[in-house]
């Protein structure tokens, strides 16, 4: 039994290591691509959709209110964002992303709203 948990225990940490690998793999691809502000503001409207008008009229201008917040911000922060401004990564498919998760976990705030998740 002991024998069958260390091998195991091999085949789960090689599988963690090929997906880490994997993922700095894909980071760095994420380097290599420069954007256009054009295609930051597409990105940033993917990862930041309109809403729904279908949610009704209070509920919608909210949430459209929040996703242009959300979008502009992140804009700032493919700038301005900690390590942003670094050669090699300012200008890059990593700087959008990296801005839009450091607004995510540091600067969204979602104090008493239990609901910014729900698809609308």
């Amino acid at each position: 039994m002991k024998v069958r948990l260390e091998d195991a225990g091999d085949v789960v940490l090689k599988a963690i290591q090929r997906h880490f690998d994997e993922l700095a793999r894909r980071f760095q691809a994420m380097l290599a691509v420069q954007i256009a502000e054009a295609t930051l503001h597409t990105y940033l409207k993917a990862v930041f959709p309109d809403p729904s008008p279908k949610t009704g009229e209070k509920r919608f201008k909210k949430a459209l209110a929040q996703a242009q917040r959300d979008r502009q911000e992140s804009a700032r922060l493919f700038t301005e964002g900690k390590g942003n401004d670094l050669k090699g990564v300012r200008g890059t498919l990593w700087a959008a992303y990296n801005g839009v998760t450091e607004y995510v976990d540091f600067y969204r705030s979602t104090y008493g709203d239990t609901t910014w998740l729900e698809i609308v």
